[in-house]
C-alpha cells in the first residue's frame, strides 16, 4: 500500500519576496522498512551540576558548595552572618578550584545559605561534611534551622586545630520536615578560618545520586546515563 502526502513548500523567508505557495506530490511505500532502532539509542542526559532541575538526580543538596561560582569577590548563594567577622573568597588558600573562603577576623565569623533544595523530611537521615582550615585554635558551631529561623533542625560543634585541611562530618535525623532551610557554620571565638566546601546528602545516596529517583530511571530502562552533567543554559542571559 502506498500513501500520498501533500508538502506545501514555501518560498523563503530571507529574500525580498515570497512566491505563491507550491503544491508536490510525494510517494512513500509504507511496507519498505529500515532496521530495527536499537533502545540502547534512548538516553536520559541529566544537567544538574548547576542546578538545571530542581530536586533532580543529583543528591547534593547544597548550592555552589565548592565556591566555584563567585560575584564580586563573594560566593554565590552564600551570606555572611549579621554581626560577626567578614567573609571573602581568598585565592591564596586553596581547597579545590581557585580558592577557599575566608571568614571571621577581630570578631568571630560565620556564612551560610537558604534556599529550595535544602528540605528534610522528618525521620529521615542525613550526612554533611565540611573541609575546613584555621590558623589557630577554633571553636565552630554548624546549624540548620527551618526556613523562618524559629525552629534549629539540627546542631553540633567542633574544635579545630590549626593546620592542614581538615574533613568535619557527621549525621542526623531530621525531626520535622522543612523546606526552604537554611544553613549555617559559624565560630564562636575571633580569628580566622577557612571553608573549602561543604555537602549535605541524604544519608542513603548512591554515588551522590538519589535513591528514590534511581528506583524511577529504573522503570525508564535508558539505554545511558550521562550524570552530573553540565550546562549554562540556565545561566544565559536570554
Amino acid at each position: 500500500m502506498k500513501k500520498m502526502i501533500l508538502l506545501v513548500v514555501l518560498g523563503s523567508l530571507l529574500g525580498s519576496a515570497v512566491p505563491a505557495a507550491e503544491t508536490n506530490r510525494v510517494e512513500i511505500d509504507v511496507k519498505q522498512t529500515g532496521a530495527v532502532i536499537s533502545p540502547l539509542l534512548f538516553g536520559c542526559n541529566l544537567e544538574v551540576t548547576r542546578r538545571g532541575i530542581w530536586r533532580g538526580l543529583g543528591a547534593e543538596m547544597v548550592a555552589n558548595r565548592k565556591f566555584a561560582a563567585v560575584s564580586n569577590g563573594l560566593p554565590k548563594r552564600w551570606y555572611p552572618l549579621p554581626g560577626v567577622g567578614g567573609m571573602t573568597m581568598d585565592d591564596k588558600v586553596v581547597f579545590v578550584g581557585k580558592g577557599a573562603v575566608r571568614v571571621g577576623g577581630d570578631k568571630p565569623g560565620g556564612l551560610g545559605q537558604q534556599q529550595e533544595a535544602l528540605a528534610f523530611q522528618k525521620g529521615t537521615r542525613y550526612t554533611f561534611r565540611w573541609w575546613l582550615k584555621a590558623e589557630a585554635d577554633q571553636l565552630l558551631s554548624m546549624r540548620i534551622a527551618d526556613d523562618k529561623n524559629t525552629q534549629t533542625i539540627f546542631q553540633t560543634e567542633k574544635k579545630l586545630k590549626p593546620g592542614d585541611w581538615q574533613l568535619w562530618t557527621g549525621k542526623f535525623k531530621a525531626p520535622v520536615t522543612a523546606e526552604n532551610a537554611r544553613l549555617e557554620i559559624a565560630s564562636k571565638n575571633p580569628g580566622v578560618f577557612w571553608v573549602g566546601a561543604a555537602s549535605v546528602q541524604p544519608a542513603d545516596a548512591f554515588h551522590g545520586m538519589r535513591r528514590d529517583v534511581i528506583e524511577l530511571l529504573k522503570q525508564i530502562k535508558p539505554g545511558t546515563l550521562r550524570f552530573p552533567g553540565g550546562c549554562y543554559a540556565e545561566e544565559y542571559r536570554w
